[in-house]
C-alpha cells in the first residue's frame, strides 16, 4: 500500500481495512495478474460465466448466505 500509510486522512483506514482481509495481507498487483493469468490459460477453459473473487477472502466473510 505503499506512501498511502502516511497519508493522516487514510492511514487508520487503510490499516483497518487491510487487517479485516482472512488471509491477513493486502493484495497486490501481482495478485491480480495471477488470477487474470489463470483465466486466460487452457486451465479455464472450463470456465464460462462467473464471477471471481481476488480479494484475500474478504468478499467470503462479508457476503450474505444467499449469493
Amino acid at each position: 500500500l505503499g506512501d498511502v500509510y502516511k497519508r493522516q486522512e487514510y492511514g487508520q483506514l487503510i490499516k483497518d481495512f487491510a487487517a479485516s482481509i482472512p488471509v491477513g495481507r493486502s493484495g497486490t498487483p501481482q495478485d491480480i495478474a495471477n488470477a487474470v493469468c489463470f483465466m486466460l490459460s487452457d486451465k479455464a477453459s472450463f470456465m464460462v460465466g462467473s464471477v471471481m473473487f481476488v480479494d484475500g477472502g474478504h468478499d467470503a466473510m462479508l457476503r450474505s448466505d444467499q449469493f
